[in-house]
């Protein structure tokens, strides 16, 4: 008789490992792809701050170019 509540007794906790271990693995899978999601998410933000950097930058210096008077002005003015 011991030995039947002694197996009942492993059987059980047997069965809560293995169902801890299923929610741990879920929980696990989740997180990875919580991380998948954040890192994609940090990703497009990088590359939309690179973009409007680059696009700011070329409109100065697209600004500063067409405020410069060209060469072939100037000289058509007398100022070269």
């Amino acid at each position: 008789m011991e030995i039947d509540v002694l197996v009942r007794n492993i059987e059980k906790a047997r069965d809560q490992a293995l169902a801890d271990h299923r929610a741990f693995i879920a929980e696990r899978d989740q997180l990875a792809g919580s991380a998948d999601s954040l890192g994609e998410t940090l990703r497009l933000t990088i590359s939309a701050i690179a973009a409007d950097t680059v696009a700011a930058n070329l409109s100065r210096i697209l600004g500063e170019e067409r405020s410069r008077p060209t060469q072939e002005a100037q000289v058509t003015s007398g100022q070269a």
